[in-house]
C-alpha cells in the first residue's frame, strides 16, 4: 500500500511539473498587440504577405490607460480601444508654418508635373511606379456588421502609416452596431492597367486611429481624417508624402485616387487638377473632380517648388448644393499629429 502511494505521488509530481512548464512557455510566447513598438523600425521589414505575429488583446486593451482623457492636446482612439495622445514636444507646433518635405527613394523616378490640362481626370497607368503616384494607396476593407467589401484611397505619410478619411474606417452613422472596418489590406501604387499593377506588394493593419472628436461629436467634417498603421515598412519602397500648412488659398490643386466609376473593383488610379476655392480654419474647399472611392485621396498644391507634392488636405466629401468638394486641411491638431506620426 505504501509503495502504491509513492507511485501515485510520483505521477502527480510529473503532471504538476509539466503543467507549470507548459504554462510558463505559453505565457512567454504571448505577444499583445498593444505592446508592439511603433513606428516600426527599418530593421523590422516584414514579408509584405506575412500576417503580423500578434494575438489580439481582450477588451479593454492591455496597457495602462489614462484615468481621464486629456483636453490640452490631440487625442486619438484606435480600433482596439487604446487612447493615443500627442506627446508634449509636439504641442504648439501648428503655431508655425513648416514644410515637411517628401521622402523619395533614390531609385524611384519622379513624375513630371507638366502643363496643366483641362479640369478633368486622367488615368495614371504605368506611371504608378513614379513618385508621387507610387505613394498613393488603394486599400480594401470590410464593414464588421455587414461584411460588405469596400475600398478607399490613402497616402503614405511615414514608412508604415497611411493617411485617409475617418469615415472610411469608422462610421457610426451608417453602421451603429459595429462602426469599425476590418480586414484592411493596403496596396501602395496599385493600378490594374499598369504593366506592374502591384509594384510594392501589400500590407495588413496593426492599428487604426481616428480623432476622439470624430467619435464623440457625431462625426463632424473638420475631423474626417484617420491614420492606418501598417504591419510593414512599405513606405521605404513606395516613397512618403510630405505635408504643409498654407495661408494663401488661391492655387491649383492636384488630387489622386481610386474612383468607383472607372472600374468595378477600384483598382485604377486617376488624377485630376482643380482650384482651391476657399478655406476655413480646419477645412479646405476645391473643385477637383471626385466620386465614390476617392475618399482619403491626398490633395496638394500643383507645381509648388518649395514643398513639391506636399499634402495640404485629405479629401472627404462632396457638397452638391454649391457644388464643390472638400476635406480636412493640414492645420491645428491634425497637423501636430502628422508631425508625431
Amino acid at each position: 500500500m505504501k509503495k502504491l502511494s509513492l507511485i501515485v505521488l510520483f505521477i502527480i509530481s510529473i503532471f504538476a511539473f509539466l503543467f507549470l512548464f507548459l504554462r510558463a512557455n505559453a505565457e512567454t510566447n504571448v505577444t499583445h498587440v498593444m505592446s508592439q513598438q511603433y513606428p516600426i523600425g527599418e530593421d523590422a521589414l516584414f514579408d509584405n504577405y506575412q500576417t503580423y505575429p500578434i494575438i489580439m488583446p481582450t477588451f479593454p486593451p492591455q496597457p495602462t490607460q489614462p484615468t481621464s482623457i486629456p483636453t490640452d492636446r490631440p487625442v486619438y482612439i484606435t480600433n482596439h480601444g487604446q487612447i493615443v495622445t500627442l506627446p508634449d514636444e509636439y504641442l504648439g507646433a501648428s503655431d508655425d508654418l513648416i514644410d515637411v518635405q517628401p521622402t523619395i527613394p533614390e531609385n524611384l523616378l519622379i513624375a513630371p508635373e507638366g502643363i496643366i490640362p483641362p479640369d478633368i481626370r486622367y488615368p495614371v497607368g504605368s506611371a504608378n511606379t513614379t513618385f508621387p503616384y507610387s505613394a498613393v494607396v488603394q486599400y480594401e476593407y470590410s464593414w464588421a456588421d455587414t461584411n460588405a467589401d469596400k475600398w478607399c484611397t490613402g497616402a503614405m505619410i511615414s514608412p508604415s502609416t497611411v493617411l485617409t478619411a475617418a469615415h472610411c474606417v469608422y462610421d457610426a452613422i451608417e453602421h451603429p452596431t459595429d462602426p469599425w472596418t476590418v480586414n484592411i489590406i493596403a496596396y501602395p501604387g496599385r493600378d490594374s492597367t499598369s504593366s506592374n499593377p502591384i509594384p510594392y506588394g501589400r500590407c495588413t493593419t496593426l492599428d487604426v486611429l481616428v480623432p476622439l472628436q470624430w467619435i464623440d461629436y457625431g462625426q463632424p467634417q473638420d475631423y474626417d481624417h484617420a491614420f492606418i498603421r501598417l504591419n510593414c515598412t512599405i513606405g521605404y519602397d513606395s516613397g512618403i508624402f510630405g505635408f504643409r500648412t498654407y495661408t494663401d488659398s488661391d492655387f491649383t490643386t492636384f488630387l489622386v485616387g481610386y474612383p468607383d466609376d472607372k472600374n468595378t473593383d477600384g483598382t485604377e488610379m486617376w488624377y485630376g487638377l482643380g482650384s482651391m476655392l476657399h478655406s476655413d480654419s480646419f477645412f479646405a474647399y476645391y473643385n477637383n473632380d471626385t466620386i465614390g472611392g476617392n475618399s482619403g485621396s491626398p490633395v496638394w498644391q500643383h507645381a509648388y517648388s518649395l514643398c513639391p507634392m506636399c499634402i495640404v488636405a485629405v479629401h472627404s466629401r462632396y457638397f452638391p448644393n454649391v457644388p464643390e468638394n472638400g476635406g480636412p486641411r493640414v492645420a491645428g491638431d491634425f497637423y501636430e499629429f502628422l508631425l508625431y506620426e
